[in-house]
């Protein structure tokens, strides 16, 4: 379910859909099992937002898609924290989101993984 009131960035090469971001309200409703585990370890600075999922298209991965679309998140939500997980052994996720400046601030099990959350926040971790 999608919520209202919150930005998706959809990005177009022509006509060819190469990439998608999605966000949602920290305490949004319907939310999955692993997003209430993140939130209950952290749940980010007053106004914070859950970032992603994010989908690339495999020919537009390396070539500063995800920057655009972050950069565009972020002017819509200005000065608000976005936080996110990502499982442990995603390196490719995790090292793309690491170039957008974003920190691993907290960890949690879920289902049999262990899943990193990492926020865009210029505060240090509490």
């Amino acid at each position: 379910m999608v919520e209202s009131g919150m930005p998706i960035v959809v990005a177009y090469r022509g006509s060819y859909l190469a990439g998608v971001l999605f966000s949602a309200a920290m305490d949004a409703p319907s939310q999955s099992p692993a997003v209430i585990a993140m939130r209950e370890t952290w749940s980010g600075q007053t106004g914070a937002y859950i970032y992603g999922p994010v989908c690339v298209a495999p020919t537009e991965r390396g070539q500063g898609l995800l920057v655009k679309m972050y950069a565009s998140l972020v002017d819509q939500l200005p000065n608000r924290e976005a936080v996110l997980f990502i499982r442990q052994d995603n390196i490719a996720s995790i090292r793309a989101h690491k170039s957008l400046g974003m920190h691993q601030v907290a960890q949690f099990r879920f289902d049999d993984n262990e899943y990193l959350i990492f926020s865009d926040s210029k505060l240090p971790p509490a």
